[in-house]
């Protein structure tokens, strides 16, 4: 099993290719005027190694993440697409939903304590919880959180995933947060990353996506 932090610059993309070769990808990078990381880096990446995409998660809808999503849905059909379905979102956004439709992508809304299962790779949906995220105004706080098993080893993905999700987390997932790898949230923010969800995960190795110079 491979995880995979592919280089989209600021934003993420992060991939999980099981031991028959199918992948997992979550968030698909940013996209600009005329392009996006979904077509430059994503697409081009996956189609080196093959294998089929199986299903595409989306921490939440901000252009650093979603950017390039319908880009990859549109090449490689995934058959699933798990969305925490926050409202509004940006236009990049609303491509990748035209796209799953037109691709016949299931859309499935992330829900605490569903799972997914692709090989011997299973996927955890920790948050978010929809009652807790009704009133927020930032998705930030209210994006996908996924605890990824493969055998004894744990993977936490966290997006963008700022210290009032944490504290939720702390609070309603504690047991579940002690984990072997931390995807470390946005980008390594100082909004991110607090010494009590730090002490709760206790990572072995911490990747960190983010753009040169930031």
């Amino acid at each position: 099993t491979e995880l995979h932090m592919l280089d989209v610059g600021q934003g993420d993309a992060v991939a999980i290719r099981t031991m028959r070769g199918r992948w997992l990808l979550v968030d698909a990078g940013r996209d600009w005027n005329g392009g996006d990381e979904g077509a430059r880096q994503v697409v081009p990446y996956l189609g080196r190694r093959g294998g089929p995409l199986e299903a595409f998660v989306l921490s939440h809808p901000h252009s650093d993440h979603v950017g390039g999503a319908a880009s990859v849905i549109a090449a490689l059909r995934p058959r699933a697409y798990y969305d925490p379905g926050y409202a509004g979102g940006a236009e990049s956004y609303r491509r990748s939903l035209a796209a799953a439709r037109e691709h016949r992508a299931q859309w499935k809304r992330v829900r605490p304590g569903d799972s997914l299962v692709v090989d011997e790779v299973t996927v955890v949906f920790l948050a978010p919880d929809s009652a807790w995220a009704e009133g927020l105004r930032d998705p930030n706080d209210a994006r996908t959180v996924a605890l990824v098993r493969v055998g004894s080893v744990t993977i936490l993905l966290t997006g963008d995933a700022e210290a009032a999700e944490e504290r939720w987390l702390l609070a309603h997932r504690g047991k579940l947060l002690d984990v072997d790898i931390l995807k470390v949230a946005h980008h390594g923010s100082s909004t991110s990353s607090t010494d009590d969800f730090l002490d709760a995960v206790t990572p072995r190795i911490a990747p960190v996506s983010e753009g040169a110079g930031m």
